[in-house]
């Protein structure tokens, strides 16, 4: 196994969704390879899904000293993750440039309220 299937395995593994065969072979690959061991690891203590999840909190800066250093933990080790928190801010900052462009006049009270509760809602 290479560190690329590793990956593409790694959730599913985690999951329970694997073979016998199938997690030995990540397993395997965890215990040779300390970056997928280290990614394993990461993993384990919080999944892609719960890291997009608790973005807000992590952007707002809204996240106990424990809880922030296992977000930079999976960070490090997570290029997804990473790839999408700056597609993330990249957007955020967009839509925050489009958005001042307009005087408040021009934004309609109904698009403000879509998105505040969508704020609300995530």
């Amino acid at each position: 196994m290479n560190c690329d299937s590793f990956r593409n395995r790694i959730h599913e593994h985690l999951r329970g969704g694997l073979s016998k065969e199938e997690r030995d072979e990540v397993e395997r690959h965890a215990e040779e390879c300390s970056d997928c061991g280290d990614h394993r690891t990461s993993c384990q203590e919080l999944t892609c899904r719960e890291f997009v999840n608790f973005l807000h909190a992590y952007i707002d800066q809204d996240l106990s000293a424990e809880r922030l250093a296992v977000f930079d933990r999976h960070l490090s080790v997570c290029p997804d993750c990473t790839g999408y928190l700056d597609g993330y801010r990249k957007t955020m900052g967009l839509s925050v440039a489009a958005l001042s462009e307009l005087s408040e006049r021009e934004i309609p009270e109904d698009l403000v309220k879509a998105i505040l509760e969508a704020r609300k809602r995530s």
